[in-house]
């Protein structure tokens, strides 16, 4: 399994040049897999974490309402 640091060293190699820095597009493109690949994982937890914690635990958790946390998670 990517531990989340390989995952964003891997990642960030593409965007460092050695002549010119940072290539934005391929931080960009980085910054867009990343923030995928969190969202899965984040899903993830959240079903996980619906067998033994109710909503308004998981709201807290997420730093979100109770309510706005059903409505993305709640499927």
């Amino acid at each position: 399994m990517v531990t989340l640091h390989d995952a964003v060293t891997g990642l960030m190699g593409p965007a460092q040049a050695e002549d010119d820095g940072v290539r934005p597009l391929a931080a960009v493109y980085s910054a867009t897999l990343l923030r995928s690949m969190a969202d899965a994982r984040q899903a993830e937890a959240v079903q996980a974490a619906r067998t033994d914690y109710s909503w308004e635990e998981i709201a807290g958790a997420l730093g979100a309402s109770k309510w706005s946390a059903h409505e993305r998670f709640g499927r």
